[in-house]
């Protein structure tokens, strides 16, 4: 009844048509609703079998729910209120980044999608891909490998389609991957700790699957907030892998990004994820531990001073780095997790690695230390967001002025021009659904309301700055609209007539600095035992016992109202106005000591050495050795590509046999450069054109298509068609079965 294998099993598993797990739909729907509905923040997955509304390019999907709260015309990549500090590039497709409710397309989350079939060149039998890595059985020894890289034939619909591939004679294997000083130091460290069972340590492999040089950098308009936090700074990802063999196969089974910042001797655990198919089972949970607390003890003999550890847990059914994790793998909840890394940090502190820790709020607030600058931290984004927001909120008049002398004078002054009819056009920021192309031609896009927000959150530093974002309101309407425009004259009447200040250019418009409103302490390590987990949970909540779970509800019951109207803190922010230039900083404070038991700031011991420690400089040299093996574009470069790249390719770790075909593939992308998924083409499967921007794959894993001029019906496993073909499709029902995919140039 199967029309992909016609009823024929598998060869070696006796089965027939297998399925996997197809790529998640994530609802993209944030920011607020229209009029009275609900805020549209939702992000989360689309359930199998539901209705969600994706648009026509594939890059944007909506739940059901989301979409009846939408506008009717929705804009992207626009930020009014970060724009007027950062230059904008030049982006001539913004007309395309404006999307009509009316235009998305209906769709069913019910993809299919089977393993693909292989035929043996020596007994012409078929069988699945992941069941023919170790080879057919027909060979002697099993010496002939048939794998997916091999140039066989596929059987679908009865008939044979050739698939035309590179071949290869030999499976890929872990030992052909670079390994440096820290990997090194990390297997070491799992032999001593497998010394009792010699046979599972001969079987691990712990290699670098990427290592890169990235810079990062604090967004420009929160840098005044954060003083002390460096501006830029240049740091080393590496991602460690782990690997076991198993029935002869390597299979991944615990991944590591860190990022390693050699000017402040700073670390950063940025993610970590395993899957359930180590042997023994009885050890996995010790050599998963090993792997940090080695990790741990590397960072101290290279004389590292601290590390930092966010422990969040991914939602239930989300990955962070392996795609589809075994069924019977469960996703630790938030306690288990902390826990988790409390036992770890607890046995670095008995070893000596460990000489303190504490939290990050504790870290920045209580210690009065800066604010650490890492890659994708939690803090930056929360930064970003009350900023935004805050923007948002002051950018229309209020009757309350600042309590600021000098900014309630300019603040007055502005907000009496914006109540006449020569401000009106330039109030809020401009429409692009109204004017498509003016952030095409306006770089630096500026507005009254903007300048009203950035005055009162102390954005200013003296009048003169603001003076220059009016020029440039002025200079932006002549160039969009031509000095002989009604708009050019009303902003000319506007600067030069109604908003003249008789102040002089120097005054100051800073707000002030806030001065001991938390009390300064020493660290309290040498106090506290922590080489004990319970001893660190206590060391995490220092004296305020809010973010235990036992007052979690309590403290939410009790303090509703008083959130709800005095706003998130003291010093302003969102809800009220700031009074002093440390809004900011103590909006992100306030967020960080609610959730201070997630966030780890580890003090290594300086003086800790270990003979097994292999110093590792970092010299061109050294650098270019370790690259060697890898293809330039690695698809391990961050977790977002290496996640988005095993869903695409279906790489799913959820069954020991799925781990081990997916472990191949990846291994395969990485030591061979010519099967880079960058340059992977795709094929239109009706008139074998090249796709260039959309593909449409279809739902279903085979597809009845009637086309050609004599209208003949032919079969397709699993379809990709381009857009022409699908636009020639008969009935809209045809079409619906399609669904839209950008094709990425990163990956």
């Amino acid at each position: 009844s199967c029309l992909i294998c016609m009823g024929h099993p598998c060869h070696i598993c006796q089965s027939g048509c297998l399925h996997l797990e197809p790529p998640p739909v994530l609802c993209v729907a944030q920011g607020v609703g229209v009029g009275n509905r609900r805020p549209l923040n939702c992000g989360a997955k689309v359930r199998k079998g539901a209705v969600y509304y994706t648009s026509r390019d594939g890059s944007k999907s909506w739940c059901h729910r989301c979409y009846m709260n939408l506008p009717s015309v929705l804009s992207f990549d626009h930020d009014c209120a970060l724009s007027c500090d950062e230059v904008r590039p030049t982006r001539p497709d913004y007309v395309q980044r404006v999307i009509r409710k009316r235009d998305l397309l209906p769709r069913k989350n019910a993809m299919e999608i089977i393993e693909s079939w292989v035929e043996c060149k020596r007994c012409h039998r078929h069988m699945h891909a992941h069941c023919a890595l170790l080879g057919c059985p027909c060979s002697p020894s099993n010496k002939t490998k048939i794998s997916p890289t091999t140039h066989v034939p596929s059987y679908v619909c009865g008939q044979l389609h050739p698939q035309f591939v590179e071949s290869s004679d030999d499976l890929p294997n872990q030992i052909s991957l670079p390994s440096n000083a820290c990997t090194a130091f990390i297997q070491k460290a799992l032999h001593t700790l497998l010394a009792n069972e010699p046979l599972c340590a001969q079987t691990l492999a712990v290699r670098v699957l990427s290592n890169t040089i990235e810079e990062c950098s604090l967004p420009k308009h929160i840098r005044r907030y954060f003083p002390g936090t460096p501006a830029e700074d240049t740091y080393r990802s590496m991602c460690i892998g782990l690997f076991q063999t198993i029935d002869g196969m390597p299979v991944l089974l615990f991944t590591m990004y860190v990022q390693l910042y050699s000017s402040s001797k700073t670390a950063y655990i940025a993610y970590l994820d395993s899957v359930d198919h180590f042997q023994p089972r009885s050890l996995r949970s010790d050599v998963y531990r090993e792997m940090v607390s080695s990790f741990l003890a590397y960072l101290a003999s290279e004389r590292y001073k601290q590390v930092h550890i966010w422990a969040c847990p991914p939602t239930r059914g989300n990955s962070y780095i392996f795609w589809n994790h075994p069924a019977t793998q469960k996703t630790p909840t938030r306690d288990r997790l902390c826990s988790w890394y409390c036992d770890i940090l607890a046995r670095c502190a008995a070893r000596g690695v460990v000489a303190d820790v504490s939290s990050l709020y504790d870290f920045a607030v209580i210690q009065g230390h800066p604010l650490p600058l890492l890659e994708g931290d939690y803090w930056i984004d929360e930064a970003l967001r009350v900023y935004k927001a805050s923007l948002q909120r002051h950018a229309r008049t209020t009757a309350c002025l600042s309590q600021h002398s000098n900014i309630s004078r300019v603040e007055a002054r502005i907000n009496d021009v914006l109540q006449t009819s020569v401000a009106r056009p330039f109030a809020l920021p401009v429409n692009p659904v109204a004017v498509p192309d003016y952030y095409c031609v306006v770089q630096k896009p500026i507005d009254l309301g903007c300048i009203h927000s950035k005055l009162v959150l102390g954005a200013y530093d003296t009048l003169k700055d603001l003076k220059e974002d009016l020029i440039l309101l002025n200079e932006n309407a002549h160039h969009f609209n031509g000095s002989q425009h009604i708009v050019a004259k009303m902003a000319k009447e506007l600067v030069e007539e109604k908003l003249v200040f008789e102040e002089v250019d120097a005054l100051d418009l800073r707000l002030p600095r806030q001065v001991d409103v938390h009390e300064k302490v020493e660290s309290r390590g040498n106090c506290i035992d922590i080489t004990h987990a319970d001893s660190i949970k206590v060391r995490m909540l220092g004296k305020d016992d809010l973010p235990t779970v036992s007052d979690q509800r309590r403290y939410k019951l009790n303090s509703n109202k008083e959130i709800k109207h005095k706003g998130t803190s003291s010093s302003g922010g969102i809800l009220n106005k700031p009074e002093c230039n440390d809004w900011l900083f103590s909006e992100v404070t306030e967020s960080l000591r609610k959730m201070k038991r997630d966030f780890f700031v580890v003090t290594l011991n300086t003086d800790y050495s270990d003979p097994k420690a292999c110093h590792y400089h970092e010299d061109s040299s050294q650098e270019k050795e370790e690259k060697k093996g890898f293809c330039e574009d690695n698809m391990c470069e961050s977790r977002n590509v290496f996640l988005e790249n095993c869903q695409k390719n279906h790489w799913q770790f959820d069954t020991l046999r799925h781990a081990k075909f997916s472990t191949v593939e990846i291994l395969r992308h990485l030591l061979n450069r010519e099967t880079s998924l960058k340059n992977k083409e795709f094929f239109c499967s009706i008139c074998s054109h090249p796709i260039l921007d959309i593909v449409w794959k279809s739902n279903k894993a085979c597809t009845k298509i009637v086309s050609g001029a004599i209208r003949t019906r032919q079969l397709y496993s699993n379809a990709e068609i381009c857009g022409n073909c699908w636009k020639a499709l008969r009935t809209v029902k045809e079409q619906n079965n399609y669904v839209p995919c950008t094709i990425s140039k990163e990956s």
